[in-house]
């Protein structure tokens, strides 16, 4: 049995990923024989309970510090809300070799995913993570109808998704990561540059720059998803329903514990972070920021 500590409960991830792996279907069966959530840390203890309470499991330990969690688990995900306590909560068990899943946005800072990798690579820890809207069916339908060239040639893509500039959890740091992460499953993980433009309603829009085309990144919050690809041959239009995103990440984090192989590259892994710190670089100086200054 794989023993599964999240830290960080406030998130409503938290709760969602603890129901698929501790409550059974109607037969008694678990999605996941050997997968267990068996502790849970945040810095309230209010959430905590309430995943207790909703798995109806009162054998999961809430602990007092993530430190407390190291001998009570296998491997962790870390779903702080906050991308800028993602670093200490997550450092201590990759360090002692456990596998990770970290939520949106992997980290708010350069330095500290850039430690994370660091960490990770000298103790052989495979790591997942990130938004879980770049599994959602269409999206995934879309990146495959284009590298099959049913669009021809792109000229041009738009995606909109909420986020926000003032959330207290980081800004655009807090939802912009669905839309990043997006952005470069659906056209590319090779995006060269953004400028970012906000509106004095609070409204941000992005330019994303490729080699050979320009995706703009709508940060709306009018609860519609969309992602459209403009090509020579014509154009694809995808509604997207990210109603099952939970389960495609759970998946992938238990199919990398089980098997001990990283479903993400390093790159996919930093870029969404570079992209979130490019846009607030843009936003602050007022002009087109290269990846590559960072």
């Amino acid at each position: 049995m794989y023993r599964v500590g999240i830290l960080g409960t406030e998130n409503s991830h938290a709760m969602a990923f603890a129901k698929t792996m501790n409550i059974p279907n109607a037969n008694g069966e678990y999605q996941y024989p050997d997968f267990r959530v068996t502790a849970l840390y945040a810095m309230e203890k209010a959430p905590s309970e309430a995943i207790v309470a909703a798995c109806k499991d009162e054998s999961i330990k809430i602990v007092d510090s993530p430190e407390e969690m190291l001998d009570l688990v296998d491997c962790v995900m870390v779903t702080s809300r906050h991308g800028k306590y993602h670093k200490e909560c997550v450092l201590p068990f990759i360090k002692k070799g456990m596998p990770a899943f970290i939520d949106k946005p992997i980290t708010c800072s350069i330095e500290d995913v850039k430690e994370i990798l660091e960490a990770a690579k000298a103790n052989n820890v495979p790591l997942t993570g990130g938004s879980g809207c770049k599994f959602a069916p269409q999206l995934l339908e879309l990146k495959e109808e284009i590298a099959a060239g049913n669009v021809g040639d792109i000229e041009s893509g738009c995606i909109n998704f909420p986020a926000e500039l003032t959330s207290e959890y980081g800004g655009v740091f807090f939802y912009g990561s669905h839309l990043i992460e997006m952005t470069l499953t659906a056209f590319g993980y090779d995006m060269k540059s953004v400028q970012a433009f906000a509106s004095a309603e609070g409204h941000l829009t992005a330019i994303a720059r490729y080699e050979k085309y320009d995706i703009v990144m709508n940060f709306v919050r009018n609860g519609n998803y969309l992602a459209i690809a403009y090509g020579k041959k014509g154009n694809i239009v995808k509604t997207v329903d990210i109603s099952g995103i939970y389960g495609a990440e759970c998946g992938h984090f238990i199919n990398m514990v089980r098997t001990g192989v990283a479903p993400m590259t390093t790159d996919e892994l930093v870029k969404p972070v570079y992209v979130l710190n490019a846009i607030e670089k843009s936003l602050a100086e007022g002009r087109e920021v290269a990846l590559s200054e960072f």
